[in-house]
């Protein structure tokens, strides 16, 4: 048997993280152009600059998945920005649910509320609530969620990307 030989998109795709616009496109089959209106429509990038634009597969799914929702839904969702980093956080509660949250300091965040903090992800107030769309079906009350395997799934794909990144 052959080795299959990937190249750095196809790795780029299989993690989901660094995506180019060309190498989004290659994944989720739409045109380029497609993707760069949508980009301006809101759809969420991990990295920003003049010269590049990098997407989060997970982050694009669920932006994706919440325009199929309800396609007006990004008219009323405001981008909250406080001038510093933030991050959505997946958060183990002491019952066993799952918090999705927004902050702008994870450690603050997790000793009030006594919650151990599994993954986090570059993103703000709409991002989460984008994320939480796309996991609505598991939604149990306020910003928690029942650890479905889906959802599960996906913390586990946060959290194997923060540790290659890390590597």
């Amino acid at each position: 048997m052959t080795p299959r030989h990937l190249s750095a998109a196809d790795i780029a795709a299989e993690l989901g993280v660094g995506l180019t616009y060309r190498q989004l496109s290659t994944v989720l089959d739409v045109n380029v152009g497609t993707l760069k209106r949508w980009r301006h429509e809101g759809m969420p990038a991990s990295i920003s600059s003049r010269t590049a634009v990098r997407f989060e597969l997970p982050a694009v799914n669920a932006w994706i998945a919440m325009r199929r929702a309800d396609p007006n839904a990004l008219r009323r969702l405001r981008s909250v920005s406080f001038g510093r980093a933030s991050v959505v956080y997946f958060a183990a509660a002491a019952n066993g649910l799952i918090k999705i949250g927004f902050t702008s300091d994870v450690h603050r965040r997790e000793s009030e509320l006594g919650l151990e903090v599994l993954a986090t992800l570059p993103g703000d107030k709409r991002i989460e609530a984008l994320i939480q769309r796309a996991f609505a079906a598991d939604h149990i009350e306020e910003e928690y969620f029942a650890p479905s395997p889906r959802l599960m799934a996906f913390v586990t794909a946060l959290v194997r990307m923060q540790s290659r990144r890390a590597a």
